[in-house]
């Protein structure tokens, strides 16, 4: 497969190389050399100019389909929202960490967000869940995984992370949403969001990790929203 220019350059010399040296293994038997020259020269001539032409086009092709390939599996695991990863790549994450790495999970929830689609609009609405997404996307690290969980939830995996990390990342998204100054028809509309925090013991499964983590958050909007909680 070729993936970039690198591999098209490469395919083209090597087939043109491949093409000539072909052509002049079944040739020389037949033209002889010095008899017949000018026939061996046309024989090697022809696949030199020939074969780069229709190796560019190939290839072109096949980097083309790689890329339209590679953009509809990114399409696949990504939010069409607010563009960071959705519920379907979250679940395949959580099956793909090893029994004894450590990780910790926040769930987050925009809290009161039924009464911004009241009071602003549902437009103000997608406004807000792409601000959080891209608040909580900021404060974590690179490989850690920011989703979309449904609607107004979002799930955060921190792969190799200690709880005390995860709970310091937690409390720098919220304060960071907290301190939004986001604008729509020209009216602030005021954002918070509730974090649920939880840490993997031992081998213990990932889902019951996020599960954890859920409860924290519903214990963190019982306990006045805006605020951290972390899992017992």
């Amino acid at each position: 497969m070729i993936k970039t220019r690198q591999h098209l350059y490469l395919t083209t010399v090597l087939w043109t190389a491949f093409c000539v040296a072909l052509s002049y293994i079944i040739c020389f038997p037949i033209a002889g050399v010095p008899q017949e020259p000018k026939l061996l020269i046309t024989a090697l001539l022809c696949p030199a100019v020939l074969a780069p032409t229709g190796a560019w086009v190939f290839g072109t092709l096949m980097l083309r389909l790689h890329h339209i390939t590679e953009e509809l599996r990114q399409a696949s695991q990504r939010d069409h929202l607010t563009g960071i990863y959705n519920r379907q790549f979250l679940v395949g994450q959580l099956g793909s960490i090893g029994r004894t790495q450590p990780a910790v999970m926040l769930m987050v929830d925009i809290d009161h967000f039924k009464r911004i689609n009241d009071t602003y609009g549902h437009f103000a609405g997608d406004q807000v869940i792409t601000y959080v997404a891209n608040c909580l996307a900021e404060n974590c690290r690179d490989g850690d995984v920011v989703s979309r969980f449904g609607g107004e939830e979002f799930a955060v995996v921190m792969i190799g992370a200690s709880q005390e990390h995860g709970l310091n990342a937690a409390e720098r998204m919220r304060q960071a949403v907290a301190q939004a100054n986001l604008v729509f028809d020209g009216r602030h509309v005021p954002i918070t969001i509730s974090i649920g925090v939880a840490a993997r013991h031992g081998s213990q499964d990932a889902n019951d990790v996020l599960q954890a983590a859920d409860i924290a958050l519903y214990e963190a909007k019982g306990n006045g929203r805006d605020r951290v909680e972390l899992a017992a």
